[in-house]
């Protein structure tokens, strides 16, 4: 993968904070559509949403938000990538029995059914770090009261990702179906997304082949780290910082615009 892919997010939930289809298959449709002609090399679902304060839903309710999704997508264009966001192996199952390719899962394989899944299935597999639990999280105001700089932060970063990794491939999981998300925003706050920034180079040596996806699209840090007032511009930018670094893969909102200003 020597070449930056592009992930376009479509959230089909009543509550993420962009980008959101509420639920309407033709809006999703029409919205996945628009991206891909755009030039997005992936289209990421989510049902569930996972902003600060989220109130986790059953998997039954999920699948009933991505499946007909992920579906009517493939109807209307066969050829297109697929990605699942999601935490819950069962949803992550159907998503795969429709013909998704990627399991995005930002807990970092959490549920104990979702490495045996995707080594089965060998489908691609997005390994995303967090440092804190869902209810950590919400006790957090700034990284800057976890660690006392940026070393220590990196040292934590670092071991917690090595950790992660090889638990993921101990479950079965070939090393050529995994993608690495540092997880920009997640419990990761202040100065924690400008050092995690800062670290990617020395994850990306660390990881080899394996490529790194960044998330960082329109979320409220971008606009500080890059001093660009506009959160649109303010993640392209953000995005070519990363890319500077070694990113393979960004996950975003506004595919037109970065097709214009990262390839």
């Amino acid at each position: 993968m020597s070449e930056l892919q592009l992930m376009g997010i479509i959230n089909v939930t009543p509550d993420s904070f962009s980008v959101r289809c509420d639920n309407n298959v033709p809006a999703a449709l029409a919205t996945a559509c628009k991206m891909l002609e755009q030039g997005a090399d992936i289209i990421d679902i989510g049902g569930e949403s996972t902003r600060p304060g989220y109130t986790p839903i059953a998997a039954a309710e999920e699948k009933a938000r991505v499946i007909p999704v992920i579906s009517a997508i493939l109807e209307a264009r066969p050829d297109a990538v697929i990605s699942v966001d999601t935490m819950k192996a069962e949803v992550a199952a159907a998503a795969l029995e429709v013909g998704a390719k990627i399991i995005n899962d930002v807990s970092g394989l959490s549920d104990p059914n979702m490495g045996r899944l995707v080594a089965e299935s060998g489908c691609k597999y997005v390994y995303m770090h967090g440092f804190a639990t869902h209810n950590e999280i919400a006790k957090l105001s700034d990284s800057r009261e976890l660690y006392s700089g940026y070393e220590e932060f990196a040292l934590r970063f670092m071991d917690e990702v090595k950790t992660g990794v090889e638990r993921v491939l101990d479950s079965g999981v070939a090393r050529s179906q995994l993608i690495v998300d540092p997880g920009f925003g997640f419990s990761k706050r202040g100065l924690g997304n400008l050092w995690l920034l800062d670290t990617l180079p020395q994850l990306i040596e660390w990881l080899g082949e394996i490529p790194v996806l960044v998330g960082a699209s329109r979320k409220h840090f971008v606009c500080d780290i890059t001093g660009e007032a506009d959160v649109v511009k303010a993640s392209v930018a953000f995005g070519k910082m990363a890319i500077e670094r070694g990113a393979k893969i960004l996950r975003v909102h506004d595919v037109a615009d970065y097709i214009m200003h990262c390839n």
